[in-house]
């Protein structure tokens, strides 16, 4: 962790809601023209970029304050304590919040590895302050552009714009970037092995047991390592994968929820429906009816 970081524990910690449970990022408008309020130390799991638009403010992330001008861009990880502590007038930000996982990937790629996988597990963090930096900046409108518009395909432009932030942001801070991964190590090929087994039979029944034994390994010694890679035991990651595929079944065809759950390897209804509401949020008949 970073020396500029405060303990957590003493200040609020914000448990932030998405608009769309379905899609985990937020994005906020803050426009202070009026007044000079601006909001108190706090926290939270999301990472937060902060757009200055317009106005000037004082802001604190950690032991450091800062003066803020229009064109400045923070950065706020994770659990990292931030504040605004006075703002001038015509002050007006865009805000941008997510969680890591909102970009991962159901494969343990180089990108997964290198840049998502660090940043779920809070092992790296972005420097705090950014000025005038016009690639950033264009990522910032082309967000706003579309979380405003909402034209079809939006979400996955966001996203998209996400990437592109974050790529930017690996770019700023070098030393953060470690591509040191062994494309040809054995137990990289042996997990992404077992993904591919997933998501070629995530309908049907998987024996993970006997994949790991034609491995010829100990099944608890490969779970470890599937984990430490993924983040997730096998039955998670295939169970996820199965609800992924059904939100995807149930937002783009006219299926019945009870043949989504069928092709999606779900037997018991009642469990695919209490499984999907933990998901989403909404349960798969009050999503579908949502869509």
């Amino acid at each position: 962790m970073l020396i500029r970081k405060l303990k957590s524990q003493n200040f609020e910690k914000e448990a932030i809601e998405y608009p769309d449970k379905s899609f985990n990022m937020k994005f906020l408008y803050a426009d202070h023209t009026q007044d000079s309020l601006g909001f108190i130390p706090h926290l939270h799991e999301e990472i937060e970029f902060l757009y200055v638009v317009r106005g000037e403010a004082e802001i604190r992330c950690g032991n450091t304050k800062y003066h803020a001008r229009a064109g400045d861009i923070f950065a706020f990880n994770a659990n990292e304590v931030h504040s605004c502590l006075k703002t001038y007038p015509g002050y007006h930000t865009f805000c941008l919040q997510f969680l890591p996982s909102f970009l991962s990937s159901k494969t343990v790629d180089l990108c997964e590895y290198n840049y998502i996988k660090p940043l779920n597990e809070k092992r790296i963090e972005f420097k705090t302050h950014y000025e005038n930096n016009p690639i950033l900046i264009d990522i910032f409108k082309k967000c706003e552009m579309e979380f405003r518009e909402k034209n079809k395909g939006y979400h996955i432009a966001i996203k998209g714009h996400i990437y592109s932030l974050l790529s930017q942001m690996f770019r700023l801070n070098e030393h953060l970037i470690d591509e040191e991964v062994d494309r040809e190590h054995i137990n990289y090929k042996r997990v992404n092995s077992v993904i591919t087994h997933i998501t070629e039979n995530y309908s049907k029944k998987i024996d993970f047991r006997k994949i790991v034994e034609n491995m010829f390994l100990h099944y608890s010694y490969f779970s470890r390592i599937f984990k430490e890679q993924t983040g997730k035991s096998m039955r998670q990651y295939l169970h996820e994968y199965r609800l992924t595929s059904a939100l995807n079944l149930l937002v783009n065809t006219n299926k019945s929820i009870t043949e989504v759950a069928n092709e999606c390897g779900f037997d018991d209804l009642n469990y695919f429906s209490r499984s999907f509401k933990e998901m989403i949020g909404l349960s798969p008949v009050k999503f579908k009816k949502k869509t």
